[in-house]
């Protein structure tokens, strides 16, 4: 009878300690967990600061960079669907912040995303405007959590990134959390 109480006392002991080893762990798995960039609210845009350079989207979007620190190309896809493309680098980078203007989400209308299937954790979410309309759809995630990535949809618009380094995904989301509607 007292080998038995052992037992179970050994047992209970045991399991709650093998419990609270893997509430930690899963504790300390959220606190690494990258936090997300930040939720879009769109609303009319407002008068930007002398240092930055106001760049329109489609007939109604606008985002704003700081002038000195990057460079905004454009161009024009020469085949069909004549995807108007305009591309935010850093002045000492080389990655690019892709604004597209009718993209197509793929060949033939499927989609094909592999950095979207490559990506360790993704998470989709709304964009809203001011009143908390949905009016878009923001993706975005990391590859070993060194590379992150993000693709915002809006009507008639697309702006993605990556994957690139945490710094680099840093200043594009300040970028794209600039938007707003150029012709409310």
């Amino acid at each position: 009878m007292d080998s038995v109480r052992r037992w179970r006392k050994a047992a209970f002991i045991t399991f709650f300690g093998l419990l609270a080893c893997s509430g930690a762990y899963l504790c300390l798995v959220a606190l690494n967990k990258p936090l997300p960039p930040p939720i879009l609210v769109l609303s009319a845009c407002k008068s930007p600061s002398s240092s930055m350079q106001r760049i329109q989207v489609g007939e109604s979007y606008s985002f704003f960079a700081t002038a000195n620190e990057f460079v905004c190309r454009e161009q024009m896809d020469d085949t069909p669907p004549f995807t108007e493309r305009f591309c935010l680098k850093p002045k000492s980078g080389g990655s690019a912040l892709v604004f597209s203007i009718h993209d197509s989400d793929g060949v033939y209308g499927a989609p094909s995303d592999p950095t979207l299937v490559l990506s360790e954790y993704s998470e989709k979410r709304h964009v809203v405007d001011a009143t908390g309309s949905v009016i878009g759809q923001d993706s975005w995630g990391y590859w070993d959590r060194d590379k992150y990535w993000r693709k915002i949809h809006l009507h008639g618009i697309n702006a993605k990134y990556g994957p690139v380094a945490k710094s680099e995904a840093k200043n594009y989301d300040q970028i794209l959390s600039s938007a707003c509607f150029s012709n409310p």
